[in-house]
């Protein structure tokens, strides 16, 4: 895990965006490059959250390079793309939020099939 954290770390500051390396020592902080994705379904591992990253982010620009492309929407999809998984748990005002905000940027789904679809296919 130790590499792919490297390799995650080297990502995050090839966007050359100021402030990445503060992001950097923040995700540090929080413990994600040590975080499992999930404790009861995919990734239940000591860096599973940071595998389970890599993973959507490289499904995601398969889908990119297959003509997707990117707007202002990114944050939207980012704040929303667990939120299919535990909808019923949602109240309805949660909902109507989700709701709108994939009328308003469909790249929210297209973020949660590559989710879905890095869990199902990639991991275990």
């Amino acid at each position: 895990m130790e590499e792919l954290k490297i390799k995650f770390q080297e990502k995050l500051l090839s966007a050359q965006r100021e402030g990445m390396e503060n992001v950097i020592r923040h995700l540090e902080r929080l413990g994600f490059f040590d975080a499992p994705a999930s404790t009861r379904f995919h990734l239940n591992v000591k860096g599973g959250l940071m595998l389970h990253s890599w993973n959507v982010c490289n499904t995601a620009l398969m889908l990119l390079a297959l003509g997707l492309k990117l707007t202002k929407d990114e944050m939207l999809a980012i704040r929303w793309h667990m939120t299919a998984w535990d909808l019923p748990f949602h109240s309805s005002e949660q909902k109507a939020n989700l709701q709108m905000a994939r009328e308003q940027a469909p790249l929210c789904t297209v973020i949660q099939c590559a989710d879905s679809l890095s869990t199902s296919l990639l991991e275990d």
